[in-house]
């Protein structure tokens, strides 16, 4: 059985919901949060 996960990277095209989902349905904890997409510039 898996104890422990050490990183894990899931690309989605809502991170609110994602986050959502996986924090409140499946119990996960989130140690670090960068945002992802485009960068917009001017």
């Amino acid at each position: 059985m898996i104890k422990r996960i050490a990183t894990v990277a899931i690309y989605v095209e809502d991170q609110q919901k994602a986050k959502q989902f996986w924090t409140e349905k499946v119990g996960f904890e989130v140690a670090v949060e960068f945002p992802m997409g485009r960068m917009h510039s001017g």
